[in-house]
Order: structure tokens, then C-alpha cells, then sequence
């Protein structure tokens, strides 16, 4: 059974990814997570709600939906939108200005992927989270 586990449902608008930073943060600065681990979160979090809000919006809902949930030392967090497309790393050239969210992600995850969820799919991150972190 997670240690943790919130859901935070935001409208479909660009601000919402500033507004999905600062749910995560106070989510995991509240369950105890390090700040290291927190800085990491931050970063895929914005990667991941850009992309929900991107692939989402050309579909059926005006929002997504933010997950956090920590298990054993294991944070995960995601982003559920309505869009059909898949995820996908892109390779995106020196001079592109979009397609490199993914590659990040994989780059600073553990483990990452996408999972169908509530009609639409979950894209999420999976980090090893110190044992400094509160949790346990």
C-alpha cells in the first residue's frame, strides 16, 4: 500500500504547469522528501504536464490530471491526459526548439512509461528517492 498518494486536477491551460510544480512541491515537502529529490520531481513534473497539456488539449477534456504517490522509497509521478497519441522520445535536432521533454525525463527517471487510466492514459516518472527522505 503507497505511503502516499494525491491526485490534483487542473485545467487544460499553460499555467497549469507552474501551478502542477508547486502542488508537487508542497505534496512532497509535506511527506518529508529531500530537497534534492524535490528539485528532480520539479523538473520531470514540468516535462510531463507540458506534454499532458500539449497531447491533451486537441481532445475530449479541458483538463489533466496530476498524480504523486510514494511506496518504499519509489516517488512516482505523472500526468493523466485524453489525448490518443503515445509517448514517445523524439530525436531532436541541435536547433529544435520542442521535442526533447521525453528524452529528459528518461535521462533523470528511474523507470518511466504510460499506462491507460480513466479513458485516457497516464504518462509517468518513477525516481529512487534517498534514504535521507523522511519516508519509511
Amino acid at each position: 500500500m503507497p505511503q502516499a498518494r494525491h491526485a490534483y486536477q487542473l485545467p487544460n491551460h499553460p499555467e497549469s504547469v507552474g501551478r502542477a510544480r508547486r502542488w508537487v512541491r508542497a505534496m512532497l515537502t509535506a511527506d518529508g522528501c529531500c530537497e534534492d529529490a524535490i528539485d528532480t520531481a520539479l523538473l520531470i513534473m514540468s516535462e510531463l504536464a507540458t506534454n499532458g497539456l500539449i497531447h491533451g488539449s486537441q481532445h475530449r477534456s479541458d483538463t489533466i490530471t496530476i498524480v504523486c504517490e510514494v511506496d518504499s522509497h519509489i516517488l512516482t509521478i505523472g500526468v493523466i491526459d485524453y489525448g490518443s497519441g503515445q509517448p514517445a522520445i523524439l530525436d531532436a535536432g541541435e536547433d529544435a526548439e520542442f521535442g526533447r521533454g521525453l528524452a529528459l525525463v528518461e535521462d533523470m527517471a528511474d523507470d518511466w512509461g504510460q499506462e491507460s487510466c480513466d479513458g485516457g492514459k497516464l504518462v509517468y516518472a518513477r525516481l529512487k528517492l534517498p534514504q535521507d527522505c523522511a519516508f519509511a
